[in-house]
């Protein structure tokens, strides 16, 4: 990791167990980020703090959010529902770029077709 930050890569947390954080308690999610800071600050691999849920943040409470930005130092967070507005500013949901019929202009592509329809609707935003 440290040959990947010389090279100009971000590292970020993850959680310390790559736990789904809807189905763990308040204290646990916050113990999985902290413990994985503390490795990424100890180890000198990220001066900014950043947390990308695995498998996503669907059903995470407003709670772990707020006390994420307040207390916890991170600055940006990342979930995976594709193109969406989310109601916390720092969070940004990720395309998944896994497929196999389509390549990534592709996806890329019918992400924004769907994100402009939804619009329409006003589904293009996470309800929280």
């Amino acid at each position: 990791m440290h040959e990947m930050k010389k090279m100009g890569f971000a590292i970020g947390n993850h959680s310390r167990s790559h736990a789904r954080f809807p189905k763990i308690d308040f204290e646990i999610q916050k113990a999985e980020l902290l413990e994985a800071n503390s490795i990424l600050l100890k180890e000198n691999l990220s001066e900014d703090l950043n947390f990308c849920f695995p498998f996503g943040d669907d059903s995470v409470n407003n709670e772990f959010f707020e006390w994420m930005y307040s207390e916890a130092n991170i600055l940006k967070s990342f979930g995976t529902a594709g193109l969406k507005k989310d109601h916390f500013i720092n969070h940004l949901h990720r395309i998944l770029m896994e497929h196999e019929n389509f390549d990534a202009s592709e996806i890329i592509k019918s992400e924004y077709i769907y994100y402009f329809l939804k619009s329409f609707f006003n589904k293009n935003k996470i309800r929280r």
